[in-house]
């Protein structure tokens, strides 16, 4: 009660929103990026195995540059693999283009 003997009211979005925050779910977003955030908390409204809900727009857990996850440490081992991937794959790239440049270095006239 207010003074005066008057109730409060409370808008209905107010409500709506304080219910929807206690039902939101925390997941953590990666990111394939060399900037930015690359573990970033979201809350979604809702989720199946293939996708998550944030602000009612449907997104798919897994795409090229975005992967949400249950745990920070699940997000964290996802990017600790991706990067030892790219790691790998540099240093592959790097033996052919030495191997390239040696024949380059190599090559005699007719």
């Amino acid at each position: 009660m207010l003074k005066g003997g008057s109730e409060a009211t409370v808008p209905l979005e107010w409500l709506v929103m304080a219910l929807c925050e206690d039902l939101m779910i925390t997941k953590y977003k990666t990111r394939k990026a060399t900037f930015g955030k690359l573990i970033e908390p979201v809350q979604v409204q809702k989720e199946t195995e293939a996708s998550v809900w944030i602000d009612g727009r449907r997104i798919a857990k897994r795409t090229q540059y975005d992967n949400y996850f249950d745990s920070f440490d699940e997000a964290k081992a996802f990017l600790t693999e991706y990067a030892e991937n790219m790691l790998n794959s540099s240093r592959r790239s790097l033996e052919r283009a030495q191997g390239f440049a040696g024949n380059v270095k190599g090559l005699k006239a007719p």
